[in-house]
């Protein structure tokens, strides 16, 4: 509201916008009053100059107002799309000019303007001047009015533009279609390479959102969920075989599963089949939608589109997710990574990123994801795949698994497969592969020291064996430890060279339970020990075998011991490498 009177020109331009209601009745035309009452306006009013969208009063009269001067007051509204004026002019007190008019603009400035000066006797320059402030005023107002009109935003781009008042309060609930793996209402990217079990992994999504059940036995879904399943690419018959089976798994039928089966695909770059799904979706209640494969159904008929364009397979992404989100359902789309090469040899075996995905936009769009990769090899003997399964998510959930799914094989009457799944967390598959590592370096130092133990019956210290047995040295004493447990080894001693002396020695030699082994009676390849520096009988670092003869006058020792004939033990070696002179 405004009383200020301002001389100036006719205003100009015109802003036509629906201003908060004041709830005033008053005159529909421009006729000098008193005029009939205006109807109250239809449809929700709002204070044009804010507040609670009660009516402002107007303003009282001076107490002692000029009987010449005249006072021209204004207020607005709208009603049925129109926006509404209302003027009022006192003189001495006294309403002497009261009316209303419509759209604010030019030719209502030019009407409002005669009517005044008829009624007080003014020429219509000085009408035109007495109102020009008041005119633009209130179109000020009324255009403000809109922008602040409770529950009214700017269509298109600008909708729900809130501030950060409103962002903070606002509440947006999320939920869970499997606990800790999927988030509702967020698009799903389900990818990995070719033959990796993409397909009959979201068929065991599809049958637990169905029914309730575990993901892969061990993700929890909160609640059924109606699920469509659009695949083009295995085939009705193999797609059902899958089903079955993972039913049978779970302990539950086909029949009793709430998924509808579809096996033709939609052309997903065309709008009339995007409108087509969103009507579909919503008309019977489907909560999730999978579709397999992308590759078979984003980009159809033409049209210029580039996969490897960022710039149109984002919009495209983005048009579909949004006709599955308006039709109610959350889109899970499978797709396929990049073919590993021999310059990608490295990364086999090794869990996924997104950037492995094929095509482009497809890592840059992907709210959540679920990307699969072998770990080992395929078993073909027991249909065995054991797989990486990455999942992450915008919302925060994420973490590496190792899932090992056994098949079985295909008999001659298209039975005997099965869907036999375990889970396990990276923690525990790293665990388990260190086992199996050290269980081999076990293996491989029990082979190596019962070997030196064959090629050197008379002895050997436990240095010794740790020098030059073939395999981890910090595995040594747990094997030497599990040989004597087992009997095959047993304490003794061994007469070495000290100074210019002989010293007995702690050794271990195998005893005859060894020695009458039928590994050890059929010639078992010996261990020969790699030559070693020697500081006796020759220059200091010289080289020598372990055996070497001894540097003294008389007869040369026997040659070094074999499987068929064990060796005298004139000649032995103590930890330096000197050979000492048999005992007595």
């Amino acid at each position: 509201m405004s009383e200020s009177v301002s001389p100036g020109k006719g205003p100009s331009g015109e802003n036509n916008v629906n201003p908060p209601a004041d709830g005033r009745n008053g005159p529909t035309t421009a006729a000098e009053s008193p005029q009939p009452p205006l109807p109250r306006a239809w449809g929700r009013r709002v204070r044009a100059e804010g507040g609670n969208g009660a009516t402002p009063p107007l303003p009282p009269s001076a107490p002692a107002p000029d009987p010449e001067s005249v006072e021209i007051r204004w207020n607005t509204s709208s009603s049925l799309g129109d926006d509404l004026l209302h003027l009022v002019a006192s003189r001495a007190g006294e309403t002497v000019w009261n009316t209303c008019f419509t759209n604010p603009g030019v030719e209502t400035f030019n009407t409002a303007s005669h009517a005044l000066a008829d009624r007080l006797a003014w020429t219509v320059e000085r009408a035109e001047q007495e109102l020009t402030p008041h005119f633009t005023a209130a179109r000020q107002h009324l255009a403000a009015a809109r922008t602040r009109a409770e529950g009214e935003t700017p269509s298109g781009f600008l909708d729900g533009i809130l501030t950060s008042a409103a962002f903070e309060g606002a509440c947006y609930q999320r939920d869970w279609l499997v606990r800790g793996l999927l988030v509702r209402g967020q698009p799903v990217i389900v990818g990995g390479p070719t033959k990796t079990l993409k397909t009959s992994l979201v068929l065991d999504l599809a049958v637990s959102l169905a029914s309730g059940r575990s993901f892969l036995d061990n993700f929890e879904v909160p609640r059924r969920a109606r699920t469509l399943v659009l695949s083009g690419e295995s085939g009705e018959g193999t797609l059902q075989e899958t089903a079955r089976r993972i039913c049978r798994h779970k302990c539950l039928p086909l029949k009793a599963c709430d998924v509808r089966w579809g096996f033709h695909l939609p052309e997903l770059s065309s709008e009339e089949d995007l409108r087509k799904l969103e009507a579909y979706l919503r008309r019977e209640g489907v909560e999730v939608v999978i579709i397999d494969p992308l590759y078979l159904c984003l980009i159809g008929g033409g049209g210029g589109l580039s996969t490897a364009n960022l710039f149109d397979v984002g919009p495209l992404l983005l048009a579909i997710t949004r006709a599955c989100l308006h039709g109610g359902a959350t889109p899970i789309m499978v797709h396929h990574s990049r073919k590993q090469g021999k310059h990608q040899h490295g990364s086999r075996g090794a869990p996924l990123d997104l950037n492995d995905l094929a095509f482009s936009g497809f890592a840059e769009f992907a709210r959540q994801w679920v990307l699969v990769n072998r770990r080992e090899p395929y078993e073909h003997d027991g249909g065995l795949h054991r797989l990486w399964l990455q999942i992450g998510g915008s919302a925060g959930q994420g973490g590496l698994y190792g899932v090992d799914v056994r098949e079985g094989r295909l008999d001659d009457q298209f039975g005997g497969r099965t869907w036999e799944v375990t889970v396990r967390t990276c923690a525990e598959i790293q665990a388990a592969k260190g086992a199996v590592t050290r269980e081999r370096d076990l293996r491989e130092a029990l082979d190596a020291v019962l070997a030196l133990m064959r090629a050197r019956p008379e002895g050997m210290t436990t240095t010794e064996i740790r020098k030059h047995a073939p395999c981890k040295k910090d595995l040594v004493g747990p094997t030497v430890a599990q040989l004597q447990k087992e009997k095959l080894i047993e304490t003794g001693t061994i007469r070495k060279r000290a100074g210019k002396g002989h010293m007995d020695h702690p050794c271990w030699k195998p005893t005859a339970l060894l020695l009458s082994r039928p590994d050890a009676a059929e010639g078992t390849a010996a261990v020969e020990p790699p030559p070693r520096r020697l500081g006796f009988g020759g220059r200091r670092g010289s080289t020598a075998p372990l055996t070497p003869e001894v540097q003294t006058p008389g007869p040369s020792p026997a040659a070094p011991p074999t499987a068929e004939s064990p060796p005298e033990p004139e000649a032995v070696v103590d930890v330096a490498g000197q050979t000492a002179d048999p005992p007595g």
